[in-house]
C-alpha cells in the first residue's frame, strides 16, 4: 500500500512540474527591410514585433533602432532577422524598455531570461556590460542580473535562470549599457514556472493525506 501512494505522490509531483514550463514572452524582432542598405527604424515606430508588448528605445543621442544589419546566428533560438541596437555616445547610457509584462502566473525565483547578443564594433572600446533591471513604477529598480559580454566578432548568447524578478500585471525590463558601441540584442525570451493548476494541487495533497492515514492505520495495527 505505501508504495502506491509513494507512486501516487511521483505522479502528481510529476504533473505539476511538467506543466509548469511557460514562455512569459518572446520578442524576435521581425524582419524589417529599410528603404536602403545601413539605415534603420525607430522601435518606438517598428509595426513588425510579434510580443504585444510595448518596446521603447532610451539612448540619449538616438531611439534605439531595428535593424537587419547582422542576421542573428550560432545560437541555440537564433531567429536569423532583424535585431534591436542600443546605439550610443561615449559614456552615455542607452536603453532597450520592455513595458507591460505580466509575471503574476508564474512562481516567484523560477524566471529564465536569454537573448542573443553581438557587438557592434569589436576591438575599440571594447563591450560594456549590460545590466538587466525590473521596476514596476519606473521609481524603483531591482538589478536582476548583469552580463559582460567577449570583445569578439559575431554572435555570443546570454541565458541566466533562478531569476528574482518581482510578480506584476504591467512590469517593466530594462537593459541598460553605457559605452560609444552598437550593441544588438535579438531573440528576447522570458520563461517561467507557471503556478500549478487547482487540480495538480489537490491530487499532490491526496497524496499525501492518503499516505499519513496509511502510516497511521499501520502504527494502530
Amino acid at each position: 500500500m505505501l508504495r502506491l501512494f509513494l507512486i501516487a505522490y511521483l505522479f502528481a509531483f510529476t504533473l505539476c512540474g511538467s506543466a509548469s514550463a511557460a514562455v512569459v514572452f518572446y520578442e524576435d524582432f521581425g524582419t524589417t527591410a529599410p528603404p536602403s542598405p545601413g539605415s534603420t527604424l525607430s522601435i518606438n515606430d517598428y509595426t513588425g514585433l510579434s510580443s504585444g508588448l510595448d518596446f521603447e528605445g532610451t539612448a540619449v543621442t538616438a531611439d534605439t533602432p531595428v535593424s537587419p544589419s547582422f542576421l542573428s546566428s550560432g545560437y541555440p533560438t537564433a531567429s536569423g532577422g532583424s535585431q534591436a541596437v542600443i546605439h550610443l555616445d561615449f559614456q552615455q547610457v542607452g536603453s532597450l524598455v520592455v513595458r507591460g509584462i505580466d509575471t503574476t502566473p508564474f512562481l516567484p525565483g523560477t524566471f529564465e531570461l536569454s537573448f542573443g547578443y553581438m557587438l557592434g564594433l569589436p576591438g575599440t572600446l571594447g563591450p560594456a556590460p549590460i545590466e538587466i533591471f525590473a521596476s514596476t513604477d519606473d521609481i524603483e529598480f531591482l538589478l536582476v542580473d548583469t552580463f559582460q559580454p567577449l570583445d569578439q566578432n559575431g554572435w555570443q548568447f546570454y541565458e541566466s535562470a533562478g531569476l528574482q524578478i518581482p510578480l506584476s500585471t504591467s512590469l517593466n525590463i530594462y537593459l541598460d549599457v553605457a559605452v560609444y558601441n552598437d550593441n544588438h540584442l535579438d531573440d528576447l525570451r522570458l520563461s517561467g514556472a507557471s503556478v500549478p493548476e487547482p487540480a495538480g494541487w489537490l491530487f499532490l495533497s491526496c497524496s499525501f493525506g492518503s499516505l499519513a492515514m496509511n502510516r497511521r492505520s499501520r502504527r494502530r495495527d
